[in-house]
């Protein structure tokens, strides 16, 4: 009953959990289209040897899919960007956002592609979290109403506090220091 609530389903890491199949994923999913909901995924690594198409069913319904450019070539087979995000994008996802570390991300959907520059002048410490804290930037930008290109800032702002500090949690510890990250990316890309 509570995910009826919810105007976001997000799912931070497809193959995290064995009981959580692609049969089980398309379930949840077609509920939570059934109810409005937006959806996005990340992933991780695959740990049972899973494919593409063991979750193809699930993908269809997923809005904006998160995966690493790593992550995405071992699922695709692929190497090269375009057609990294052009195989996940073939599999139904309305949104792919391919994170492709030092220079931001990439973004696959039915208008095309761009690619939305990472933050200048970031030494990363420790980037462990980093996926975790691009995905809670880019919701916390849908939820906020902004277009797919200043989600994904917003995303690369987060994540760039994030790999400044030890752990996952470290960096980002409220709104405040990711709003001050972007202000400064406004004045890095005038």
């Amino acid at each position: 009953d509570k995910i009826k609530e919810a105007k976001i389903l997000s799912l931070a890491s497809i193959f995290n959990c064995p009981l959580l199949d692609g049969k089980t994923l398309e379930k949840i999913f077609k509920f939570a289209k059934e109810e409005g909901m937006t959806i996005t995924a990340d992933m991780i690594m695959p740990r049972l040897g899973e494919t593409l198409d063991d979750i193809a069913g699930a993908l269809q319904y997923v809005d904006y899919f998160f995966p690493n450019y790593d992550e995405a070539c071992l699922m695709t087979g692929e190497k090269e960007e375009d057609k990294v995000a052009d195989k996940l994008y073939s599999y139904g996802v309305k949104n792919v956002v391919m994170k492709i570390g030092k220079r931001g991300c990439y973004i696959r959907n039915k208008e095309g592609v761009m690619i939305v520059p990472a933050c200048k002048g970031i030494t990363a410490i420790d980037t462990i979290g980093a996926g975790d804290n691009f995905a809670s930037g880019f919701i916390t930008g849908l939820l906020e109403g902004k277009d797919i290109r200043e989600c994904a800032i917003y995303a690369n702002c987060t994540a760039a506090v994030s790999v400044q500090y030890v752990g996952a949690t470290g960096g980002v510890t409220d709104k405040a220091i990711v709003d001050k990250m972007l202000a400064k990316y406004r004045e890095d890309y005038k």
